[in-house]
C-alpha cells in the first residue's frame, strides 16, 4: 500500500533522485543534490513543503508545495512546483493522492487555491488534471532564459 506523508530531511536523497528523473523526462539537464533538497525544503528558510508517496520504505512520488501571493485576488495561494510519480506507479492513484494531500495542506494553511503549471504537450497530465476538477487558465507562462535572458539584461546597463 502507498502512503502519502510529509517529506522528512532523511528523504532528501530520494527526493533529489526523483527531481532529477522528472527533469530528464521533461528534457532538462537540471540536477539537484540531496544537499540542495535539504536547503530548499528543510533548511533555515525552507521554500518548499515536500509531500511524498511511500511504498514499503521506498519513495515512489513527490509533490513540492510553496506559497505564492497572487495580486489578482490579493491573497496567498499554494503553488505546486512539481508533481512526479515513478513510471512503475503511474495510473494507480498515487498522483491523485499526492494532489489531494496538497489540497488538504492548502486548506489547513488558510489558503483558498492550489495552482500549478502543465506543459502543453503533456496530454495525459492535462486529461488527469481536468478529471480531478483542475481548470486550465490564462495567462500563458512565458520564460526568458539563456541567451535571450542575457541579451535583455545587458540592456539594463
Amino acid at each position: 500500500m502507498v502512503t502519502i506523508r510529509a517529506g522528512y530531511r532523511q528523504d532528501a536523497a530520494a527526493i533529489a533522485s526523483m527531481i532529477s528523473d522528472f527533469n530528464v523526462e521533461e528534457g532538462s539537464p537540471g540536477r539537484i543534490s540531496a544537499d540542495g533538497v535539504i536547503d530548499l525544503c528543510f533548511g533555515d528558510r525552507p521554500l518548499y513543503k515536500p509531500l511524498v508517496a511511500e511504498h514499503e520504505g521506498d519513495l515512489v512520488g513527490y509533490a513540492l508545495i510553496t506559497q505564492h501571493f497572487d495580486t489578482e485576488p490579493c491573497a496567498w495561494i499554494s503553488y505546486m512546483q512539481d508533481l512526479f510519480v515513478a513510471s512503475a506507479w503511474r495510473s494507480q492513484g498515487v498522483g491523485r493522492r499526492l494532489i489531494a494531500a496538497a489540497a488538504r495542506l492548502t486548506l489547513e494553511e488558510g489558503r483558498f487555491e492550489l495552482t500549478w503549471h502543465v506543459r502543453d504537450h503533456n496530454e495525459r497530465g492535462r486529461a488527469f488534471y481536468s478529471q480531478i476538477g483542475g481548470k486550465e487558465q490564462t495567462p500563458i507562462p512565458v520564460t526568458l532564459s539563456s541567451d535571450a535572458l542575457k541579451a535583455l539584461a545587458s540592456e539594463a546597463g
